[in-house]
């Protein structure tokens, strides 16, 4: 008994300490987001900060529901009048339960945030070491593979977009796919079905790409032990599990954005070309280190300005990764799939973009699948191109951690601190603080008035991201003062939104009359961003009463 209990300890430190070596490399790569942790968020590769707003924004929105019950979930106050307008973006109901937690317990949104992606570093280096060891990889050398997933190029380079970030499920139910496999249980495969409506449920995307391909990796591992009724059988609780889960989130976006559509040219710009798999954002590539990158003779700097090359050491274990798995009969199968799964994510991330014989293979998707037709960032699929790579890459490392002499166990490690150093992203940009978008004393001024919509102007000045900065800034506040907004932003627009920001971005007073017609009762005049004729229309506009104002703001309502 008590041996049993000192090995049970033993694992269990084992185990914290691994964790601990996330942590430590999550902080690496995210710093200096440990000094900010508490009043601002890590902007990632994007151009301005409303992404990470607008996610924080959507964590707000599912902590408020959680403590409703999930009443009126769907119906987020924003595009007013829409109706059902959550479900216009990714809802990430999964992360919103994690924040919910964390906001409870520090009353601190930016700090909730932060935590919530510093877990979601170190769960993705837990659940690639899991999938690495259940693919047969020795421990130590699979708790690498997990240094590994932490130091992705892909998460280190959106974590301003915290949804893609979270590969952990994927890893997971890769792992218990592989565990099913093996030996068929309930068990194992319940677990398929829970942690790929955990994928849906962190991130859409991940989700709609993970299913084809668990059922492509299933296709090819299954063996003919695997043809029966038994093994079908013992899949079902994972498929109701999965359904039961999923079944509330995709009834409500179906409903939601049953009249919005991505056309092809939108698709196609979300797209990626050869030359962003040879462009990487570190700071060896800015150093001008590695000269086969970035600055090398196959780069269109024309182009859109993904990064996806996955890191030369990265790619290298993953190469030696396929010769060793190869060449052991028991993990050829193995090596094939996931070599396959990484080619075919690779392949999938040109979308529309790519031809074979005059054929799409991704508008043959888009026929097949409907959640597919809702992805406007096709090059996310290279996110699985890298999680395929870890396996094979943790194929190479077991290779030589199981050489036993100091050579092995040496260039093991030398090789994942070399990757580590090559990817070190630059040093990241962060948003506004909290106090920024918190500290308005007319915050609690307007949640004092009676109830009405309210518009925020002027809206955004276009199309890009970096213009809905503001507005996005007015979501968070808007949940504080419990209005709903005639603004908005999310992964689709509503028809009436466009009419509104075309109309009042410097309105005349025959433009104050569609506010009326929308039932608007309020206006916030954001008297930074406002032309100085707007601000003369407002002060002079008969059937405005002017509430109250402060330097950079006034309030008016609606007669």
């Amino acid at each position: 008994m008590a041996v049993a209990v000192r090995i049970k300890t033993i694992v269990i430190s084992r185990q914290a300490i691994t964790l601990c070596i996330y942590l430590a490399v999550a902080l690496l790569y995210t710093w200096p987001l440990l000094a900010n942790l508490t009043s601002r968020l890590p902007v990632g590769s994007e151009e301005a900060a409303t992404v990470p707003l607008f996610n924080l924004w959507t964590l707000n929105w599912n902590a408020d529901r959680i403590a409703d019950l999930y009443s009126g979930y769907w119906d987020a106050p924003i595009f007013f009048p829409q109706a059902m307008a959550f479900g216009l973006s990714d809802p990430m109901p999964f992360t919103g339960i994690m924040f919910a937690g964390l906001r409870l317990v520090t009353s601190n949104p930016f700090l909730s945030y932060n935590l919530c992606l510093l877990a979601i570093l170190v769960l993705n280096g837990a659940a690639a070491a899991r999938l690495a060891t259940t693919a047969g990889v020795d421990r130590t050398a699979a708790m690498l593979v997990g240094v590994l997933a932490v130091s992705l190029p892909w998460v280190a380079n959106e974590l301003g977009v915290l949804q893609v970030t979270v590969l952990f499920p994927v890893l997971f139910a890769l792992s218990y796919l592989i565990c099913f496999l093996g030996d068929p249980s309930t068990r194992s495969g319940a677990a398929i079905g829970l942690w790929m409506a955990v994928a849906y449920l962190s991130s859409t995307y991940f989700g709609v790409i993970l299913s084809m391909f668990i059922v492509a990796s299933a296709a090819l591992l299954v063996g003919r032990r695997h043809c029966n009724l038994t093994t079908a059988w013992k899949l079902t609780p994972g498929v109701l599990l999965y359904v039961l889960l999923l079944l509330p989130v995709i009834t409500g976006q179906l409903e939601s954005t049953e009249n919005f559509h991505r056309n092809q040219a939108s698709m196609s710009i979300g797209s990626a070309v050869p030359e962003h798999f040879f462009k990487l954002r570190s700071r060896s590539s800015e150093a001008g280190l590695l000269p086969w990158i970035d600055n090398g003779p196959f780069i269109d700097h024309s182009s859109a300005p993904q990064h996806l090359y996955p890191g030369t050491a990265f790619l290298v274990l993953a190469i030696a990764g396929m010769f060793v798995g190869w060449r052991s009969h028991k993990r050829r199968r193995l090596t094939v799939c996931f070599a396959l799964f990484a080619a075919l994510a690779c392949a999938l991330s040109f979308g529309s973009r790519l031809s074979l014989f005059d054929m799409a293979p991704y508008e043959v998707l888009r026929t097949l699948h409907p959640g597919f037709s809702h992805m406007r960032n096709v090059y996310r699929y290279a996110a699985f191109m890298q999680v395929g790579m870890l396996v094979l890459a943790g194929l190479a490392l077991d290779a030589l951690w199981r050489r036993r002499d100091r050579i092995g166990y040496g260039l093991t490690v030398t090789i994942v601190v070399a990757s580590l150093a090559e990817l070190l992203p630059p040093e990241p940009r962060f948003s506004p603080d909290r106090s920024y978008v918190y500290g308005p004393s007319w915050i609690a001024r307007i949640r004092e008035l009676p109830p009405g919509p309210l518009a925020y102007l002027p809206p955004s000045p276009g199309p890009r991201s970096i213009d809905y900065e503001a507005e996005v800034v007015t979501m968070l506040r808007g949940l504080e003062f419990n209005k709903p907004l005639l603004n908005g932003y999310s992964g689709y627009f509503p028809r009436h939104h466009r009419k509104f920001r075309r109309k009042l971005r410097d309105p005349t007073a025959a433009d104050i009359g569609y506010l009326r017609r929308h039932n608007t009762r309020y206006v916030l005049l954001d008297r930074e961003r406002a032309t100085e004729s707007a601000q003369v229309l407002f002060a002079r506009q008969q059937g405005l009463q002017l509430l109250f104002e402060t330097e950079k703001v006034a309030i008016y309502e609606l007669r």
